[in-house]
């Protein structure tokens, strides 16, 4: 399955997770993430930045993503025929601070 490489336009977008939050997905049922331990009410995706603000993601975000203003400040580089696999960790070990999760819509409020 393909993917597209996109790029977070903030320059502290760099090497971190940013959490990029629905609000027109509700969850039926909050549960605890498994990526930052949160309860997140509304569908939440955890995008792994590279050191130049890059990851690859489905073209089913990337749609999601243009239904953001301004894509959700990333912007679309190309499409990867073949990417990498992807990793999902589920019930692993309990990390207390996460200082590289960043939510989007701060980054965008100029944090």
């Amino acid at each position: 399955m393909s993917g597209v490489r996109i790029r977070h336009k903030h320059p502290n977008a760099r090497g971190a997770t940013l959490r990029l939050v629905d609000p027109n997905r509700p969850m039926r049922i909050p549960h605890e993430c498994p990526q930052c331990h949160e309860k997140h009410p509304l569908k939440t995706y955890h995008l792994v930045l590279d050191q130049s603000g890059a990851t690859i993601v489905s073209k089913e975000i990337v749609e999601r993503l243009k239904t953001f203003p301004d894509n959700g400040g990333f912007e679309i580089l190309e499409e990867i025929a073949d990417p990498p696999p992807q990793r999902i960790i589920v019930g692993g070990p309990v990390v207390v601070d996460r200082p590289d999760i960043v939510d989007a819509t701060e980054l965008q409020r100029g944090r």
